[in-house]
């Protein structure tokens, strides 16, 4: 698709007037640009092609048989969040429709699974989303019908739960994004229908909230995922068409992202990821089926993906996750049925 096409045009317009402009003859003076001739924010120099830092590498996952058997190892049905262990870069993702969640070594060999469908303690129901605690290696997992967040061990061993239904403090009603200070081992939960984001301790004590139903700053209008900077701890929240930035303790920021198709632009942000080695937050624009990447204070650097079911193509592409080490990114292409693996931009 065509993004900017009004500016390419004017570009080109505005070069031809000059060079027209100039008369013929060896003493002739080329004229200085007035910026005319460069191309538009987020294209190549050839004004047509989008920026892109990433590039494809392979991908992992297939589509489970619906309706069942039993899905079998590596099989996705409706695949959403996803996070990778820094330590020994396993690489978690959420199963959403299997009640499960998938557990690959950093190539997206199978390792191991864990969870099931029920009510139980360890058992999943509608999981959205997973967070790793660097420190620990424990595991948190969101589940949007269980209406609460469980924790595991990094080798799916279950812990313990926290949250239940409701509005009150430490209540949910379709928790989606989670996410975890990697300093004080805090767990960050976007609550999507109460449009807050909740805090709590490592062992679920619920400490503050943030956030109410609106669209101005601080306010949430689809709050979908969190993600912590581990250098500053501020806190980076998808918010439909924009993101939000908070401190540990909730107070707003800033934010960035405005509504549409273009370079920098948003249509229902979904996942997002940090990336501290390169100063810079990938985020997943879902509904434009493309993983955006800018710096953490919110100055758009390139992008990557279109519509799709080849290679780097994207359907509703839901979560992101960063190996800081291998500079690989895992995006979850839902409606594919997949995990790909993208290699990250070098060092800005």
């Amino acid at each position: 698709m065509s993004r900017n096409g009004q500016g390419i045009i004017a570009s080109a317009v505005a070069v031809a007037a000059l060079l027209a402009g100039c008369g013929g003859g060896a003493d002739r003076q080329e004229p200085r640009s007035n910026g005319a001739d460069r191309p538009p924010e987020g294209f190549e120099g050839d004004g047509r092609t989008k920026r892109s830092n990433f590039a494809y590498l392979s991908q992992f996952g297939g589509p489970a048989p619906s309706p069942p058997p039993t899905p079998g190892p590596s099989e996705f049905n409706n695949p959403d969040g996803v996070a990778v262990d820094p330590a020994s870069r396993a690489v978690y993702v959420v199963d959403s429709s299997n009640n499960r969640v998938q557990r690959f070594d950093a190539d997206g060999t199978y390792r191991s699974q864990f969870g099931g469908e029920g009510r139980g303690p360890g058992e999943l129901l509608r999981p959205a989303d997973v967070a790793i605690d660097p420190a620990t290696h424990d595991v948190y997992v969101s589940e949007f019908f269980n209406q609460r967040v469980s924790k595991f061990t990094a080798d799916g061993t279950y812990v313990s739960q926290f949250g239940e239904l409701g509005s009150g403090p430490g209540e949910f009603q379709g928790p989606g994004g989670v996410a975890v200070d990697p300093a004080s081992h805090d767990v960050y939960v976007a609550d999507t229908a109460h449009a807050r984001v909740e805090k709590f301790r490592p062992d679920g004590t619920f400490v503050s909230e943030f956030g109410s139903p609106g669209t101005g700053r601080g306010q949430f209008t689809v709050p979908t995922a969190v993600g912590v900077d581990p250098r500053t701890r501020q806190v980076f929240v998808s918010d439909s068409d924009r993101i939000q930035v908070f401190t540990p303790e909730g107070k707003y920021l800033r934010q960035f992202g405005t509504p549409g198709t273009g370079p920098g632009q948003l249509r229902q942000t979904a996942g997002l990821a940090v990336d501290r080695s390169r100063n810079s937050i990938y985020v997943v624009d879902a509904s434009n089926d493309r993983l955006m990447q800018f710096t953490t204070a919110g100055k758009y650097l390139s992008e990557f993906g279109t519509t799709g079911k080849g290679d780097g193509e994207f359907d509703r592409p839901t979560g992101v996750a960063v190996d800081p080490t291998s500079r690989r990114v895992y995006v979850v292409d839902n409606k594919n049925s997949r995990v790909q693996i993208l290699t990250a931009p070098r060092r800005n």
